[in-house]
């Protein structure tokens, strides 16, 4: 989806994109495809929206799509997932306020939201994964580990995932407010003793939840991706599934466990963009720049309060 753009940067696309696909009213065209092809969806059990956090006109646009989204599916369960700004000073001034006015908006209309930390992803990059010099790249391949093997159970259940329902899943971190999940990635290859050949899907599922650090969260959900033998089930009668390792460390090939739960680093990261938010609010420039975002300043002290 690309918004915010005029006729002079549309050009400058050349025929990569077919005609029609820049979008102008993003959030309506979005629901109007919706519309048109949800018979080639089927009957959809939620709705996962990747939604920008930190930018000004593309968070915007996440917004009035997930408002709209709420009024138009009031029963469906709405899974917004984001990525959290790295510390330190972006490049982007209004970051923080940006950041607010989208979580407002999430815990008005979205079931839960997935937030993905840029400093623990680039932090795991180097960790666990053993990439070199991590960077938004190597981030986003950990944000695609974790989304695969949420997406696929989600989809349907197949020789390598059992199947499970978001309604179901989301119900299991209920909470006063909407929760604030997060999703770690780690390859098989990092929980197991190197000297093991084989272990058991039990056993893997409670290390990758020990090592994910989130062992007293109040709801957890956790996920392996792994190539299953020919004639293997999810369900033994006589004793649990066993799984080779292989001990490789790669990403995207199906040998990673994903822990989804409420995180305090997600908190604690929220806590230090509400600080920067509120520094931001006391410079003499604070009502210019809520003008050129278009809002009031009493909108955005509402939504940097109700950050953390």
């Amino acid at each position: 989806m690309f918004a915010g753009l005029d006729d002079a940067e549309a050009a400058e696309l050349g025929g990569l994109f077919a005609r029609g696909g820049i979008l102008r009213d993003g959030a309506g065209e979005v629901l109007r495809f919706m519309e048109e092809h949800s018979e080639d969806a089927g009957s959809p059990a939620g709705i996962l929206l990747f939604a920008t956090l930190e930018g000004g006109t593309a968070s915007a646009l996440g917004c009035e799509l997930l408002a709209r989204l709420r009024t138009k599916f009031p029963a469906m369960p709405i899974l917004v997932i984001g990525v959290l700004p790295l510390a330190g000073v972006s490049s982007v001034v209004t970051a923080p306020w940006h950041v607010a006015l989208a979580l407002q908006a999430i815990r008005r209309h979205a079931s839960a939201a997935l937030l993905f930390s840029n400093d623990q992803l680039l932090a795991s990059a180097a960790r666990d994964w053993h990439l070199p010099q991590p960077g938004y790249a190597e981030a986003n391949l950990l944000i695609a580990e974790c989304l695969s093997a949420l997406t696929a159970p989600l989809r349907f259940g197949g020789s390598d995932t059992p199947p499970v329902d978001l309604r179901e899943l989301l119900a299991g971190f209920a909470a006063d407010d909407i929760p604030l999940l997060t999703a770690q990635c780690r390859p098989l290859a990092a929980l197991a003793d190197r000297r093991l050949k084989a272990t058991t899907l039990p056993w893997l599922m409670q290390r990758a939840v020990k090592v994910s650090g989130m062992e007293q969260a109040p709801a957890l959900a956790a996920f392996l991706r792994v190539r299953l033998e020919p004639g293997d089930a999810w369900v033994q009668d006589d004793a649990p599934l066993h799984v080779r390792l292989t001990g490789r460390t790669g990403v995207g090939l199906h040998e990673s466990a994903v822990v989804v739960a409420e995180s305090p680093v997600i908190r604690r990261t929220l806590h230090r963009l509400a600080r920067q938010a509120r520094e931001l609010l006391k410079l003499e420039s604070a009502p210019s720049l809520c003008a050129q975002l278009g809002v009031s300043m009493e909108e955005v002290r509402a939504a940097v309060e109700a950050l953390s």
